[in-house]
């Protein structure tokens, strides 16, 4: 009886739970990534099953709406890093599947769903419909929860799962932050906003990662930010290089007595800046440009500095060269002197639009 540990052909660690419900010996794979998240499982179920309480999944039909609210409970347990974006998956998903039971879904209904968020037209500018990414990010929430409905027997462990097939994605922004579209957003910054812009555009970090910045994650003697597995989106440590421009910065920032965040506003660490981002914007008068696209702004600039790609992966925490692929921008500028370098003839030849006159 307890928890123990399997470990799959890919290296995957699996927690399991072995105890007694209603005389029948359990064992149950948990949704834990550690053995003490494990132990909070094995201690619920066997109170649930102490209560005769632990069947009662499998005896009722399960709504939507009701696993989903466990479903989002789960992932808070777990410290999800991306709780926020699966839970406005979970709220569109559950506005159409909220009166159906779990079991019952079928992949009729999901491609339903994904008919009706692809006519669905997006409050953001550019006001147009839903892109396939944001269909995506939904059903691949919606294939995570019914797969951990699955597993923890929640469905009938013997009915295979709807098939939940993607939709294919065209979302690489070509959009490219000009040198004087960046000063000019940073004069047109408030204070506290100026900061951000300035480590995103000089490290290349992500939104959460620059707001989530503590004094002891920055050393200034080594010029170097140390961000730990638990702060990254990857969920992998990296060490990030100090600009002289971000370090001359970082060295005037007073600390703050209420927090030890590097960047703040009032002594109180940022959580929230839209409102200030697109007020900077209409200051600066600059159209279809998102605070993520500095971190692109950041890998162009490294490539045409000569940075090998593997350094500057390195810096920003992309594990594929795929992914990395799309944050690179090549523009007009690019493709103009990628064709004079590439003339290597000079100028020892002449050519006319005017017909040479024959002999």
């Amino acid at each position: 009886m307890g928890v123990f540990v399997r470990t799959t052909k890919d290296g995957v660690k699996r927690y399991y739970a072995r105890f007694a419900a209603n005389g029948k010996l359990i064992v149950k794979v948990t949704p834990a990534r550690t053995r003490n998240e494990a132990e909070l499982y094995l201690a619920q179920w066997r109170l649930e099953a102490a209560k005769g309480e632990f069947f009662e999944w499998q005896k009722k039909k399960v709504g939507f709406s009701e696993w989903a609210a466990e479903y989002l409970g789960l992932k808070r347990l777990q410290g999800l890093k991306s709780i926020d974006r699966v839970e406005l998956s979970v709220k569109h998903l559950d506005k159409f599947f909220g009166d159906f039971f779990l079991h019952a879904i079928t992949k009729r209904d999901i491609l339903r769903y994904i008919n009706q968020r692809k006519n669905t037209i997006s409050n953001r500018h550019p006001h147009d419909n839903i892109s396939n990414a944001t269909v995506n990010r939904e059903l691949a929430t919606m294939k995570n929860m019914l797969r951990e409905a699955h597993k923890m027997g929640v469905i009938d462990i013997t009915k295979p799962l709807p098939h939940v097939q993607l939709l294919k994605e065209d979302n690489v922004r070509d959009r490219n932050l000009t040198e004087d579209e960046y000063c000019r957003l940073l004069d047109a910054a408030s204070p506290h906003l100026r900061g951000l812009i300035l480590c995103a555009y000089e490290t290349g970090m992500r939104k959460g990662e620059i707001l989530n910045l503590t004094w002891n994650q920055v050393d200034l003697q080594e010029k170097m930010i140390y961000l730990k597995g638990e702060n990254t989106k990857t969920g992998f440590g990296r060490k990030i290089p100090i600009s002289p421009v971000l370090d001359e910065y970082l060295k005037t920032l007073p600390r703050s007595i209420k927090t030890n965040h590097v960047f703040n506003y009032r002594g109180k660490s940022i959580s929230y800046f839209k409102r200030a981002w697109k007020s900077a914007l209409r200051r600066a008068g600059i159209e279809d440009l998102r605070f993520h696209d500095l971190r692109h702004a950041f890998v162009t600039r490294m490539r045409r500095a000569s940075v090998h790609d593997h350094v500057i992966m390195a810096i920003t925490g992309h594990k594929t060269r795929s992914v990395f692929r799309r944050y690179d921008t090549v523009d007009t500028e690019d493709l103009l002197d990628a064709v004079q370098r590439g003339d290597t003839r000079g100028d020892t030849r002449r050519f006319s639009s005017e017909t040479p006159a024959r002999k």
